[in-house]
């Protein structure tokens, strides 16, 4: 698709999964004055993106790309317990040159346990 340019045919989909260590999460954490009190966590999201907005995106000199709502489903752990997360965002990605220059998550939603609510507004 990337490299043909040619904004016919099926659309780019993929899974993309990511794995925190706790130890990492908590580093990150102090850096901005916080605390985790949690294990690992895993987020996964099914990543959907209209095939012709993509080849604009590489091909045209300056293009926003808009993606449709996308839904972020995490995993934290703390010992035998998981606690599942599910953060609803519409990401945008403006690109010059074919390059991505900024990227933006825009959360509309996130679905968690009050415990884990409180403390990420």
């Amino acid at each position: 698709m990337i490299l043909s340019t040619d904004a016919s045919g099926r659309d780019f989909a993929c899974s993309i999964s990511k794995t925190w260590a706790k130890d990492s999460l908590e580093k990150g954490a102090s850096t901005k004055s916080l605390s985790w009190g949690f294990g690992n966590a895993r987020c996964t999201l099914g990543l959907k993106a209209a095939r012709g907005n993509l080849v604009s995106s590489l091909t045209n000199s300056e293009h926003k790309f808009e993606m449709k709502l996308h839904t972020v489903d995490c995993q934290i752990y703390h010992g035998d317990e998981v606690t599942q997360i599910d953060v609803t965002l519409p990401p945008t990605v403006t690109f010059k040159d074919g390059k991505a220059e900024k990227a933006e998550l825009n959360i509309t939603k996130v679905g968690s346990p009050t415990v884990m609510s409180t403390g990420a507004a």
